[in-house]
């Protein structure tokens, strides 16, 4: 299923409450700012950070979009 669809430029992501105290020092928000044809997003992270992502990768299971 490819789940970049779902996903629109400018939606904030954020750490779900109860994953806080997995981030271990990764970034708790950002915003999509490029949905990629190869089934990626493009996030900027708050920390300056800018990377994309599978969004079903399990490191994203920790996030909410909105």
């Amino acid at each position: 299923m490819n789940l970049n669809r779902f996903y629109k430029v400018g939606q904030k992501v954020t750490v779900k409450p109860t994953h806080v105290a997995d981030l271990q020092g990764d970034p708790a928000h950002g915003i999509v700012i490029e949905v990629l044809p190869t089934s990626k997003v493009r996030i900027a992270w708050c920390d300056g950070q800018v990377f994309a992502v599978e969004p079903s990768a399990p490191y994203m299971w920790r996030f909410d979009v909105r």
